[in-house]
């Protein structure tokens, strides 16, 4: 080991940063120079072993030695499949400031086309969010544009209020079922959104919200998903009086929705109602 301020050099040498004893994963290189002022480290001619076992050679890898983030490209997804061909993915990591940053994901899937995707996360006072979607122009199996939207988040309004969403739009009932690389893709139902402001004190609990339900398996219709909350409010207060009695108060407001289904080429419609407890 040679050292020189913040670079170092080690030669015929192994890295890790598994505890001792139990090293999960390690790299031996005939050498691998390390600048802790960069975080980075260089190796060459390595080896990457899992445990005992070599699973990869590269003549040239650079890595981190800390957890500072950089801009840079992320490892990549590839797969193969009878429906989408070879199926390549590239993220691409950018640094935009401490409290927040931007993934690209170009994909190619040679039986189907291109898309990009992106996630954009943010940090702010009191708050949190992520914003991600994807777009294919156009889908060489189905002949048309594919694409999803999803936004969580929370703002804490004050000291007992905060705001929330989670919110999912795709293109299609057979948007995950396409593009998803895990059994969670046939096992979605139905997407699910919602939006709205919870406050909770001491005793007591309270809610205004709206939430919605969107088609996400090919073999369904809208008669088969829940109807949407649109809007609902709650209100939950108990406190006890003394060390026998305690009194409470259980409240809610929902007016129910559902959009209208096509069943074998007719259109049906269904009612709402009120409910009040």
């Amino acid at each position: 080991i040679e050292l020189a301020g913040a670079k170092g050099r080690m030669n015929h040498s192994t890295y890790t940063t598994c505890p001792p004893g139990d090293k999960r994963w390690e790299l031996r290189a005939a050498r691998i120079d390390v600048d802790t002022d960069k975080g980075m480290g260089v190796a060459r001619n390595a080896t990457l072993r899992i445990g005992k076992i070599p699973v990869l050679y590269v003549p040239w890898f650079m890595f981190p030695i800390d957890d500072t983030r950089r801009t840079g490209l992320l490892y990549p997804s590839i797969s193969n499949s009878d429906r989408n061909g070879f199926d390549y993915r590239q993220p691409i990591y950018l640094n935009l400031a401490p409290n927040y940053d931007l993934t690209l994901t170009p994909r190619i899937m040679t039986n189907r086309g291109a898309s990009l995707g992106a996630e954009f996360r943010y940090l702010v006072p009191r708050g949190a969010g992520t914003v991600a979607g994807m777009y294919m122009p156009n889908d060489d199996l189905r002949d048309r544009d594919r694409g999803f939207f999803l936004y969580n988040g929370y703002q804490s309004l004050s000291q007992h209020w905060q705001a929330r969403s989670g919110i999912v739009w795709i293109s299609d009932p057979r948007y995950f079922e396409d593009f998803s690389n895990s059994i969670n893709g046939v096992s979605i139902t139905s997407a699910y959104s919602y939006t709205g402001v919870f406050g909770t004190g001491r005793y007591w609990t309270s809610s205004i919200y709206a939430n919605h339900y969107q088609v996400a398996d090919p073999s369904l219709t809208e008669a088969n998903l829940p109807y949407s909350s649109k809007p609902g409010a709650t209100f939950s207060w108990e406190q006890p009086l003394s060390n026998w009695f305690t009194a409470g108060v259980e409240a809610e407001a929902v007016r129910f929705q559902k959009g209208d289904a096509r069943i074998d080429s007719q259109r049906f419609e269904f009612p709402g109602g009120t409910r009040l407890d």
